[in-house]
């Protein structure tokens, strides 16, 4: 779906086999320079809560929904049906253990909730390729903007790695 969108696409980073995968919505501004995912200081956050749960971009698979930024930084509604379709697909053919929806766009395609509702509990999800146990949680630049919201980011992460660190 995101083909006629200008920039490189940034593909998924990480390893596959580690258990765990990441999704996050979308490349943010300043990604595409970087020519990774969560970058500038979205990505130093995010860098900080991996190590806070003994982990690092390595040691996790990370996806984005759509591979490319849209030109007004948003999605349509018939673009993000296509781009839910592709990510329950990418979760059937990766089988994590374990799958950390960052932000509402991420939350909704894969629980059908929004991440307010959807955070602070471990939800099961079906997919082709089996079951997934997953955790909906704030986006890191939600909570540049809300830092408040940290201490609700750091439960949803305790509770992420809870029988499988």
């Amino acid at each position: 779906p995101e083909a006629s969108w200008p920039g490189q696409p940034l593909g998924t980073q990480g390893d596959v086999a580690s258990g765990l995968m990441i999704v996050v919505d979308m490349p943010d501004r300043e990604d595409d320079a970087a020519g990774q995912l969560l970058s500038g200081n979205v990505g130093a956050l995010f860098d900080r809560m991996l190590a806070a749960i003994g982990r690092d971009r390595q040691s996790i698979y990370l996806a984005a929904l759509a591979v490319k930024r849209p030109p007004a930084g948003r999605v349509s509604e018939e673009t993000g049906q296509k781009l839910e379709a592709l990510i329950r697909h990418h979760l059937s053919l990766a089988r994590p253990k374990r799958v950390l929806a960052l932000g509402n766009a991420a939350s909704r395609a894969i629980t059908g909730l929004d991440v307010a509702n959807a955070r602070a509990s471990l939800r099961e999800v079906n997919h082709d390729g089996g079951t997934s146990e997953v955790v909906a949680s704030f986006h890191p630049r939600f909570l540049l903007e809300k830092p408040v919201a940290k201490a609700d980011a750091w439960k949803d992460l305790r509770l992420l790695m809870g029988g499988i660190e």
